[in-house]
């Protein structure tokens, strides 16, 4: 993740092509992030959801490093609807009180909002 946030609006000379049998092209780039945000997004919000694994001391560091990226991509990111699902995770994140402590000192959006208005401001 860290490396697909790093790198995600980096210019280079040459981006490299994926080319389909169906002469469709994509590229790399656009392809890490669909996986950082239908993959590594899912995985970490079911993550978050379990009750019976808790954020303990190991898991702590992951989730702060995890977030931090989050807050990075949403900002970095032109296309709107991994812009969206950045969102989604943030105001899911930041309804529950044991994960918004996570957002704690990261400017992102949803300063300010009380977690009740968060449903008014998802369509945004």
């Amino acid at each position: 993740m860290i490396n697909i946030v790093d790198n995600f609006n980096k210019e280079s000379d040459k981006d490299v092509y994926l080319k389909y049998p169906f002469k469709a092209a994509s590229t790399l780039r656009s392809e890490s992030v669909i996986f950082l945000t239908d993959s590594v997004f899912l995985f970490f919000k079911h993550l978050m959801k379990r009750t019976d694994i808790g954020i303990d001391q190991d898991g702590e560091p992951i989730i702060t490093v995890f977030t931090k990226q989050l807050v990075i991509f949403y900002y970095a990111s032109l296309d709107a609807v991994a812009k969206k699902k950045a969102y989604k995770l943030m105001s899911y994140m930041y309804g529950k009180p044991h994960l918004s402590r996570f957002l704690d000192g990261l400017k992102h959006p949803l300063i300010g909002l009380h977690p009740g208005q968060l449903n008014t401001q998802e369509s945004t």
